[in-house]
């Protein structure tokens, strides 16, 4: 098939063909036309709001007007694109997104069957004419380039239950009413027009599992779709999948408890919420606590009743994060979780580590004296003008745990902090570096042992400092909380915090994070001259062009207000949500912001 034919073929999955209409064709859903041998299913109900969100954002507009988006617009293969989108605005006599409003508008729905292994594409137009006057002009010009050819006519024509449908090469369409019906299978096309016509095939609509998946959906999402696993599950591939041992203690952390629900589960769900405001993603899956692997206990807790604590944020937070993970449970079970070589690695870590704390076993001593639970907080630095301050400005990071033995533990600790800033200066001395002076104070019912680098003599350097002084390592014991900070300021900020109000837990809450889009902003603008510089010797630049790059990137990052995630287990169903908060268009930075 020709080039030309290929794009018009890609131009028209809104604009085909048909020869019935009927007021009760148009009134089913497609839920109704679907059969109910499909095992997934994906709808969007409003296309003309996201092609909006998407083509209207002032993000957008900034990337029009870049250089590289421009050269792209006049690449052979997008000249091509915009000639033939050209020819088909002056046959239907309407500007393509209009057009496309018309013809998708009422939703856009995909189905894949199981039955006949076919995937069916429904859209609902608004305009039927305007779909009729589409469809001719799609099959005209498919006819007309390929007699230019000299090819045979590509568009092959069938008739079923009165109507008619075109083949093009292995997908076929037909319209009934105000549907357009798109699929490579055409068993599957029949049984949709079968229950068009009189409902002669089972339908997805009245099918109980799916039923139950949808009762548990959760508002008006733009999108949202719905997978049968019992294919999965019947197979056995899933289970065989999760029973090899893991390479990957990263993502076992992070998704371990997520992918062994998976076999057990019968179906999964995800939905899109999107708009000038936010976009967000959330998925769900039926959830037995009682059936996850005692291997995986470190991830849901005993019963899966384990939560997270509360998150920690500050004023200055550029990213806080909070989940529930027994880290001594995850180490003592390694041999059922990970492979060989991945334990090997364990062992020899237990050695070493084992031999950092004094001869107490890392994994039964240390790891099995933490509580449940992890909390990690990163916050923007700021530097007064008598302060140290490094040439480039790196954020301060800190990491909260819980003992269960507060008074035997952070005894242990503390002496390894120790042991860890005399190697520091060992080390640090043989490069030049500056000492780190310790230092160990009671504030109120926190313990606080910090320790700073001494200033350089040269008063100059104080303000163009090397990037090691944005660090002053310290950790805080308070109650039953260890907290490890990058900075004095940060862990004795947070263990007041937590002097206040203690570790209550976050019942449900498995995990959570969030990510502050003005204060990550604020961090990038304070090395912004470093940005810039880095991206002229990386790349070659010229000032302007490096500085156009990295005004680019502040303006991506401007446009995020915030960034969340969360996983539930609430109900006997989990669930995982991420959302991106945007900023409104009328607070868009601006080019003379980036620079202030």
């Amino acid at each position: 098939m020709s080039r030309r034919v290929c794009m018009l073929l890609a131009l028209a999955g809104l604009m085909f063909p048909a020869s019935l209409s009927a007021a009760d064709v148009d009134a089913k859903t497609a839920l109704d036309l679907f059969p109910a041998s499909t095992v997934a299913y994906i709808e969007v109900t409003q296309p003309r709001h996201v092609l909006d969100t998407i083509l209207d954002h002032p993000l957008t507009k900034e990337l029009e007007q870049q250089p590289d988006f421009a050269r792209a617009l006049e690449s052979p293969d997008m000249q091509q694109v915009r000639e033939v989108v050209k020819i088909f605005e002056e046959r239907i006599g309407e500007k393509w997104r209009p057009a496309v409003t018309k013809l998708s508008g009422d939703g856009v729905f995909i189905g894949v069957d199981l039955a006949t292994q076919g995937v069916c594409v429904l859209v609902r137009s608004r305009d039927e004419p305007l779909l009729a006057k589409t469809r001719d002009t799609f099959i005209e010009l498919a006819r007309q380039d390929a007699a230019d050819k000299g090819n045979d006519d590509p568009i092959k024509e069938h008739e079923y239950q009165g109507v008619k449908a075109y083949q093009i090469e292995d997908v076929y369409y037909a319209t009934l009413g105000r549907w357009l019906i798109i699929t490579n299978k055409a068993r599957l096309g029949q049984m949709v027009i079968d229950n068009a016509l009189d409902n002669s095939t089972a339908n997805l609509a009245g099918e109980g599992q799916f039923q139950e998946a949808v009762k548990n959906r959760q508002g008006e999402p733009t999108a949202w779709a719905y997978v049968d696993l019992t294919v999965l599950r019947a197979t056995g591939l899933a289970k065989r999948a999760l029973n090899q041992k893991s390479n990957n203690p990263g993502v076992e952390l992070l998704a371990g408890g997520i992918l062994a629900a998976v076999p057990d589960a019968p179906f999964v769900t995800a939905s899109v919420e999107a708009d000038a405001k936010h976009i967000a993603v959330s998925t769900a899956i039926p959830f037995d606590p009682t059936k996850i692997a005692d291997s995986r206990e470190f991830y849901f807790g005993p019963q899966g009743a384990g939560a997270a604590p509360k998150l920690l944020a500050r004023k200055e937070f550029i990213f806080t994060l909070s989940t529930y993970r027994d880290f001594g449970a995850m180490w003592r079970r390694a041999p059922d979780l990970f492979d060989d070589n991945v334990n090997a690695k364990f062992a020899e870590a237990e050695s070493g580590l084992t031999t950092l704390f004094s001869g107490r076993s890392f994994g039964d001593d240390i790891l099995g004296n933490l509580q449940p639970g992890l909390r990690v907080v990163v916050a923007r630095q700021t530097f007064g003008k008598d302060d140290i301050t490094p040439a480039i400005k790196l954020p301060a990071v800190a990491v909260v745990l819980q003992l269960k033995n507060p008074e035997e533990t952070a005894r242990q600790f503390k002496i390894t902090y120790q042991s860890l800033v005399g190697f520091l200066n060992i080390a640090g001395g043989q490069n030049g570096l500056e000492p780190l002076e310790q230092d160990t104070e009671r504030i109120g019912k926190i313990t606080l042992v910090s320790a700073k680098y001494l200033p350089p003599q040269d008063a100059a350097a104080r303000q163009d400092a090397a990037i090691y002084f944005n660090a002053s390592p310290s950790v805080a014991f308070v109650g039953d909380a260890f907290v490890i900070g990058s900075t004095r300021s940060l862990a004795l900020e947070l263990a007041k915090m937590l002097e206040q109000s203690g570790s209550e837990s976050e019942p449900g809450v498995n995990f959570e994070m969030r990510i502050n889009g003005s204060t990550a902003l604020q961090a990038l603008r304070d090395n912004r001259g470093q940005l810039v510089a880095q991206n002229m010797l990386e790349k070659g630049h010229g000032a302007e062009e490096a500085e156009t790059e990295i005004n680019l990137l502040l303006k991506i990052v401007s446009a995020f207000r915030e960034m969340s995630a969360k996983l539930t287990t609430a109900d006997n169903v989990l669930r995982f949500r991420w959302e991106m908060q945007l900023v409104q268009p009328q607070l868009f930075i601006s080019d003379s912001r980036l620079r202030s």
